[in-house]
């Protein structure tokens, strides 16, 4: 696919992603996007499932930047230039 070249290199690495993803799923499941054999009440609970995977990641990462700070706070003289 080729892309607009005023896309900058975030939107890039998004767009190829999403690219890789669909070429993983296609290879995986066998069945594209578009597929009509599930219930739009089946694709918003695949949605939910995704989202909740997704809070997890983001508390994980919360908790691990809230105890850097923490211990930054703790034990300045370990982080002095």
């Amino acid at each position: 696919m080729q892309l607009d070249d005023g896309l900058d290199a975030v939107n890039k690495a998004v767009v190829d992603k999403i690219t890789s993803r669909a070429i993983k799923g296609m290879a995986t499941y066998g069945k594209p996007m578009t597929r009509t054999d599930v219930s739009t009440l089946a694709w918003l609970q695949h949605f939910q499932e995704e989202l909740l995977d997704a809070a997890v990641y983001v508390e994980r990462l919360i908790q691990d930047e809230r105890n850097r700070v923490l211990d930054r706070e703790i034990n300045p003289e370990v982080y002095k230039p």
